[in-house]
C-alpha cells in the first residue's frame, strides 16, 4: 500500500484551524484579493457584502507552523446538515445552499489547474471535475499527481494537499464566499500592438513567488478579432512561465522582459481580464483599474434574465451558471465562455459542466446580446451567476455588481451578510 505524505488542512465557521498528517506541506487558500481602490460601503445597502474588500483569508503551513494573514475566513461550501437541514439562515430567513466555484489550484514542483466545484442542495453532496490543466517544463514522475478536494462529516470543503507550498484562489457566483473583484483590468493603449501586465512571473516581492493566473483576452476586428481565455504558469527563478490556451484560438503571443514581466503581443486595442491565484502582482497603477464582475440570481431561469450592460464592442465573457431542482444532489454546474464581436454574441462555448441527479447533461444554458444587454435563460429553477469579463468597470458599477439580496426560495428581500 502506498501512503502519501500531505496535510489537510480543516477551517470550520469560526475560523479555528485544524491539521492531520504533519509534513513540509504547505498550503495557502484565498476567495479573493485585496482591491487597491477603496469599495467600502455601508451595510445598510441590501445589493452589497458588510465588507465590501474582495475576502482575503490566507493560510500558510510549514513545519509545525501556522499563520493566518487577513481577517478573514475560508468558510464551507456546504452547510452543516445535521444542525440546519442544508439551512443557511440570512437575516431570520432560510435558504438552501448550491453554487458554482472555479479553483485555481497551484502545488510548488507539481501541477497547476482550475477545478469546478459543484456543490449540491444539501447531504453534503459535492462534486468536482478538472476544467484544465498546465505543468511545468520538462515534465516529471509528479507531474500526474494533483491536489484533491473533499468534505467532511459536517460539509467542510477541505483541500487535500500535497507537498510544499499549495495555493489555492476561489471565484464564484455565491457572494457569501467571495466577490470576484480582486481582477485587474490591462488594455494596449492607441496603436500599441503589446502590453505589460502587472506580474513577475519570478514572484516579485515574495520570495518563491509563481502561481498561476486566468486571463480574458480580446482584440482586433473582422477576421482579425481574437478572443481567447489563457493560464499562465509562472515559475520561481529564471523568468520561466508557461501558457495555455483553455479556450479560443492561440494567437497572442507571451513574453517576459528583462525584469521577469509578462508580457502579451496582439491586436492593437486589445482588453485583458487578468485573475491571479497570489496576493504579489506588482505594485503599478494598473491595480486600480478592474473588470466588470457581477454576482445575480433569479428564482426561474427559463425566463431571460439580465447579466450586464453596455456590451458593445469586443469582449471575453466568462459566466459561472448553477441551478437547483430538488432535494439533496439534485443541482447542475456549468462554465461557458462568451465570445463579443461589435457587440454581438458570436460564439459560446460550454467550457466545463457536471450535474448531479434530476439531469441529462450540464450544457442548459442560452445567452444572447440585445441592444448591448447580455442576457441568459436556463433551466427551470433557481438559478445563479457569476460573471467575469475584460470590460473596464467603475467603482460605482462595483458596487451595484452584487444583486443576490434575495432568498431564493421565498422571494423575500434579505440582506447579504457575507463572511
Amino acid at each position: 500500500m502506498k501512503v502519501r505524505q500531505k496535510k489537510v488542512v480543516r477551517i470550520d465557521e469560526g475560523g479555528v484551524e485544524t491539521t492531520s498528517n504533519t509534513t513540509n506541506a504547505k498550503v495557502a487558500v484565498s476567495s479573493t484579493s485585496k482591491m487597491e481602490n477603496d469599495l467600502s460601503t455601508s451595510s445598510e445597502e441590501k445589493t452589497e457584502t458588510v465588507d465590501m474588500e474582495a475576502l482575503k483569508p490566507m493560510v500558510e503551513m510549514g513545519e509545525g507552523e501556522q499563520m493566518w494573514k487577513g481577517k478573514h475566513r475560508w468558510k464551507r461550501i456546504q452547510r452543516r446538515i445535521q444542525k440546519r437541514k442544508g439551512m443557511q439562515r440570512r437575516k431570520g430567513i432560510q435558504r438552501r445552499t448550491y453554487c458554482t466555484v472555479l479553483c485555481l489550484d497551484y502545488v510548488y514542483l507539481l501541477q497547476y489547474g482550475i477545478v469546478l466545484v459543484r456543490s449540491g442542495y444539501d447531504g453534503n453532496h459535492v462534486q468536482f471535475e478538472l476544467l484544465s490543466k498546465i505543468i511545468p517544463s520538462p515534465e516529471g514522475y509528479f507531474n500526474n499527481l494533483r491536489n484533491n478536494y473533499e468534505v467532511d462529516e459536517e460539509g467542510m470543503l477541505i483541500a487535500d494537499c500535497y507537498y510544499d507550498k499549495n495555493h489555492i484562489m476561489m471565484l464564484t457566483n455565491d457572494s457569501n464566499y467571495g466577490n470576484l473583484r480582486n481582477g485587474v483590468f490591462v488594455e494596449m493603449q492607441g496603436n500599441k500592438s503589446s502590453v505589460e501586465f502587472p506580474l513577475n512571473v519570478n514572484g516579485g516581492r515574495n520570495e518563491r513567488g509563481s502561481g498561476i493566473t486566468l486571463i480574458l483576452c480580446s482584440g482586433g476586428k473582422g477576421d482579425d478579432s481574437i478572443n481567447t481565455l489563457y493560464l499562465i504558469l509562472s515559475e520561481t527563478e529564471g523568468n520561466k512561465f508557461s501558457a495555455k490556451a483553455i479556450s479560443g484560438e492561440d494567437k497572442y503571443e507571451f513574453s517576459v522582459n528583462e525584469d521577469g514581466i509578462l508580457c502579451v503581443s496582439g491586436p492593437a486595442g486589445s482588453r485583458f481580464g487578468l485573475w491571479h491565484n497570489r496576493d504579489n502582482l506588482t505594485q503599478t497603477p494598473a491595480l486600480t483599474l478592474h473588470p466588470f464582475v457581477s454576482q445575480t440570481q433569479c428564482i426561474d431561469g427559463k425566463e431571460a434574465f439580465l447579466l450586464m450592460e453596455n456590451v458593445t464592442e469586443h469582449a471575453a465573457i466568462v459566466i459561472l451558471c448553477s441551478n437547483s431542482n430538488g432535494m439533496e444532489d439534485s443541482t447542475v454546474s456549468s462554465v461557458y465562455h462568451l465570445v463579443i464581436k461589435d457587440g454581438t454574441l458570436v460564439a459560446t462555448n460550454a467550457i466545463s459542466g457536471c450535474h448531479g441527479t434530476n439531469y441529462k447533461k450540464s450544457d442548459l444554458w442560452n445567452f444572447e446580446v440585445i441592444g448591448g444587454r447580455l442576457l441568459a435563460s436556463g433551466p427551470t429553477g433557481p438559478c445563479r451567476y457569476g460573471v467575469l469579463s475584460n470590460i473596464i468597470a467603475s467603482k460605482e458599477e462595483l458596487k451595484k455588481s452584487c444583486k443576490q439580496d434575495f432568498c431564493l426560495a421565498t422571494g423575500e428581500s434579505t440582506k447579504t451578510k457575507g463572511i
